[in-house]
């Protein structure tokens, strides 16, 4: 929720993350964030190249109905064959307009974009906010991946969803 406090009761901070990208091989990186009281933590990840993101992207396997794996949203996703996407949640009012699309055929990306209206209560916040990224769709667990970014209240907000298809 935008403007849940952290655990130092600070609502911002300011963070950075570097690291590398080696194709197909592996990614690793470092983090830091700092609270506006002054906490600071860090963390490093690191991933190695899945052999399953070498599956075709395709809008007709992506296409279907999937609910929130995390729980943040009590609605359906819809993804429709010509990618069209939408989805209504009841608890908070947002309905979430957007397109998901093929980068290349060859490989399990996908574009996606989605904006927000009608939300209600804390979430107001995001009302008319555009967030953009990448998604995959996890063909072994049915779970359609997305890594997005947007900018809500002028704070940039990236998002991370899993969705379970039905």
């Amino acid at each position: 929720l935008v403007g849940s406090p952290l655990s130092d009761g600070s609502t911002s901070g300011t963070g950075s993350v570097s690291g590398a990208i080696v194709a197909r091989a592996s990614i690793s990186a470092n983090s830091t964030f700092t609270t506006a009281r002054g906490s600071r933590t860090s963390s490093t990840i690191s991933w190695i190249y899945e052999s399953e993101y070498n599956d075709d992207s395709s809008l007709a396997v992506i296409a279907g109905n999937y609910v929130d794996a995390l729980g943040l949203y009590a609605g359906v996703l819809n993804i429709a064959s010509n990618g069209d996407m939408f989805l209504q949640d009841p608890d908070s009012g947002c309905v979430i307009n957007g397109r998901i699309g093929i980068i290349d055929g060859a490989y399990n990306a996908y574009g996606i974009q989605f904006s927000y209206s009608g939300c209600t209560g804390l979430n107001a916040a995001f009302n008319g906010v555009t967030f953009t990224g990448l998604a995959a769709y996890d063909r072994e667990f049915q779970e359609a991946l997305a890594f997005v970014h947007g900018s809500v209240g002028g704070i940039p907000y990236p998002n991370v969803f899993v969705f379970d298809r039905l």
